[in-house]
């Protein structure tokens, strides 16, 4: 996606149309600008990026935004060729991609007014692809703290104190390694039969990890919700959260509800999951591929109540602390502001 924002004037333009938000832009801005790009190399394909170039003109934008991979070449070969600065956005270690696409992606960093990373992990890796330090710009995630229950135990607005369900919401897609979390409850149930995991998410892996579910004998342990939009309904009943990733993690939205939600969150050691997670203090963090210490601290977990409720407790005044939304919006706020005034002193 890419946001083009000027004062007063402002849209969004999109990739490729849909989405859960689509609504609530159009409603904040106006219906977004739809790219309609399937394919890289095609005639359409630059006929709709000189179309968004127009668009930036016609409409006086002065400043574009763009957010992940396809929206920081597109959104920065208009905005360059609309004569306007631009900044990009990494949310992730950019480890899924060809070789083809990290390369415009990095020119799309080269030659912007700044990079917005959400973890230190991403801040590192763009350091040692050559961009200059003082043009990267680490803005973390948001959540809205209130819309999950405060109180691990005892507050009437979440499960038992001695729930044993477990918590994944994630993408069902290979470098998120749910696998893993599978391998894991396997071990975990032969010590507490009564766990059971709840899988939150959909991806191209689904089937398979289905399949893998029912030969490891999970049948009655495990539950592939599917795509889940009550994310605080599911937490509220789930003694902690789980991440499994083992390559290209950002900064986890994930681990943020988790934490939000009081809970504990067990993890693997990648990307900026251990910015979040304290070891041994609102949780565990494992190494990546490593089943067996992912059941082990699953266990340590669930075996003591109290342990829980004070890393829940712990976690969610550090979101509340770091990842407030309105402290987020006055980061971005302050960063174009600081844009706009090097453009207006050129």
């Amino acid at each position: 996606m890419s946001v083009a924002v000027s004062q007063p004037q402002q849209f969004v333009a999109v990739v490729r149309g849909g989405g859960e938000l689509k609504r609530d832009v159009a409603n904040a801005c106006g219906p977004p600008f739809e790219l309609g790009i399937r394919k890289m190399v095609r005639l359409h394909t630059r006929r709709r990026v000189l179309a968004l170039s127009e668009h930036i003109r016609r409409n006086g934008i002065d400043l574009v935004h763009t957010w992940d991979s396809d929206g920081s070449i597109f959104g920065a070969a208009a905005a360059w060729r609309a004569g306007v600065r631009w900044i990009t956005s990494r949310r992730d270690l950019g480890e899924i991609y060809s070789w083809w696409k990290l390369a415009l992606m990095k020119r799309a960093d080269r030659y912007a007014a700044a990079v917005v990373v959400n973890a230190e992990a991403i801040r590192a890796r763009l350091l040692s692809a050559g961009i200059p330090s003082e043009r990267i710009r680490l803005i973390r995630n948001s959540v809205e703290v209130d819309r999950f229950a405060p109180d691990p135990v005892g507050s009437g607005r979440r499960g038992h104190p001695d729930s044993e369900t477990i918590a994944l919401v994630s993408r069902l897609d290979p470098e998120k390694d749910i696998s893993m979390a599978l391998q894991a409850l396997q071990r975990i149930i032969r010590v507490r039969r009564g766990a059971i995991l709840k899988i939150a998410g959909v991806g191209r892996e689904r089937d398979r990890l289905i399949r893998l579910a029912d030969s490891l004998g999970l049948a009655g342990s495990v539950e592939f919700l599917g795509k889940t939009r009550n994310v605080p309904e599911l937490l509220a009943e789930a003694r902690l959260g789980i991440l499994t990733s083992r390559s290209n993690e950002g900064l986890s939205n994930a681990i943020l509800e988790y934490m939000a939600a009081s809970l504990p969150a067990v993890v693997t050691e990648c990307g900026g999951n251990s910015e979040l997670v304290r070891h041994r203090e609102t949780g565990y963090v494992v190494p990546p591929e490593d089943a067996a210490a992912l059941a082990d601290a699953v266990l340590r977990v669930l075996s003591n109540p109290g342990l829980s409720a004070t890393m829940g407790c712990r976690g969610r005044e550090i979101v509340k602390r770091d990842h407030a939304p309105a402290a987020v919006q006055d980061a971005y706020r302050s960063l174009y502001a600081e844009v706009h005034k090097d453009v207006n002193s050129t």
